[in-house]
């Protein structure tokens, strides 16, 4: 498939729709043959002595795919999650990136969540056992986020 010539309508990232828009962005950028690149952050071979032409067009066209995949991530999200990837030069560490203040921001809900229910708590639940609960908050953002 010719990328130049495909279009997709992509889904903006806001805070609240991470899980549907990584799916989106996903295939997204494998229709566009750029997902491999946001996965390994692979960089062209370098061209050896006296490339041909057809080598330096191959190694060209792999060297823009790098900005084409960071581009259609950059265009994709809100400005102020913009502001939070802007400094990541590969599509590979934006996507690491997002996923992980992604993660961070689901952990800090469900801590503050775990917080305003504390007076609920049952009186059985010791105290160490709610400090434990929001330790681990804190610890593991990923792992918190889905205990809560």
């Amino acid at each position: 498939m010719d990328s130049a010539n495909f279009s997709a309508k992509t889904l903006l990232f806001t805070w609240q729709n991470f899980g549907v828009w990584a799916v989106k962005m996903e295939t997204y950028l494998k229709a566009l043959d750029l997902w491999e690149i946001v996965e390994s952050d692979r960089q062209p071979t370098p061209l050896g002595n006296n490339p041909t032409i057809a080598q330096m067009k191959f190694f060209n066209e792999e060297k823009a795919k790098r900005f084409k995949a960071l581009s259609c991530l950059h265009n994709a999200v809100s400005e102020d999650i913009f502001t939070r990837i802007m400094a990541c030069k590969s599509a590979k560490k934006t996507w690491d990136k997002l996923k992980e203040s992604f993660m961070v921001m689901r952990s800090q809900e469900g801590c503050r969540f775990l917080f305003s229910n504390f007076k609920t708590c049952e009186l059985s639940e010791t105290f160490g056992r709610i400090f434990s609960r929001l330790k681990n908050c804190r610890e593991s953002p990923g792992k918190s986020a889905r205990k809560i």
